[in-house]
């Protein structure tokens, strides 16, 4: 065990010189850039190997490189990529991509790494000054999941924008009719037009005449009337009141 450990160490230190290495040949433009890129995967992709060696062994070796909670996330993410891969199968160097600053030695190295059942995944390793920073892994979606989760982000977006829409209409309809109040009454106190509340009031109607009293006043009539009628013709020594009519009949005070 000591043994294999030894071994294990010797090549990690390895690696991180190679990586210090590439770093001062890019800087130094002994090599072209697609040579450098080269160079960048082979190292990562022997990172990739020991990763794999370690989480089927035990994973008790990468923390001689790397800070042990950074060990257990690449670990954590390791394994969860493994279950979606089926298990692991080997890198693929042709879909592997470097991105790394000449100048800086700052970059990411992107290894393709093959899955039993086919699926592939990507484990991302970061350099900082020419350093391995960090070690990410993930399992890529197939085009049904990558479909899946597309449409899952429409129906949340148009139901996002339906919401803000009916939060909108649910304002302007509650806003607006005050608002068109407002602007009515500033337009009538600006022409002087009072509105429809400061209108004045029209007077009440006169009370109708009392139809008993119209019906005493034509009874009283006809009363006098016969009245006169029967003198006169007491007056002309007449039995009826035959040959004449009062027509009109004049008060004089």
């Amino acid at each position: 065990m000591k043994k294999k450990l030894s071994i294990i160490l010797t090549a990690v230190i390895a690696v991180l010189f190679g990586f210090s290495v590439l770093g001062s040949s890019a800087k130094a433009a002994s090599s072209s850039n697609e040579e450098i890129e080269q160079q960048y995967i082979a190292a990562s992709t022997q990172i990739v190997e020991m990763i794999a060696d370690e989480a089927t062994n035990g994973n008790q070796n990468l923390e001689y490189y790397m800070k042990s909670d950074a060990v257990a996330e690449t670990l954590s993410q390791w394994n969860t990529m493994m279950e979606t891969l089926g298990g692991y199968n080997g890198t693929d160097t042709s879909k592997s991509t470097a991105s790394v600053d000449s100048s800086t030695g700052d970059g990411t190295i992107n290894v393709s790494v093959k899955g039993a059942n086919g699926r592939t995944g990507t484990v991302t390793i970061t350099l900082a000054g020419g350093n391995l920073s960090s070690i990410s892994a993930s399992a890529e979606d197939t085009f049904a999941e990558s479909l899946e989760k597309a449409g899952m982000n429409t129906i949340v977006g148009l139901l996002m924008a339906f919401g803000v829409l009916s939060l909108i209409a649910v304002i302007i309809r509650l806003l607006f009719p005050q608002i068109n109040k407002l602007s009515k009454k500033l337009d009538d106190k600006k022409n002087g037009t009072p509105s429809v509340s400061e209108a004045p009031k029209a007077a009440p109607a006169a009370p109708a005449a009392a139809p008993a009293a119209e019906e005493t006043s034509s009874s009283d009539d006809e009363e006098l009337v016969a009245v006169i009628a029967a003198a006169v013709a007491a007056y002309e020594g007449k039995a009826g009141t035959d040959g004449f009519v009062v027509r009109s009949i004049r008060r004089h005070i």
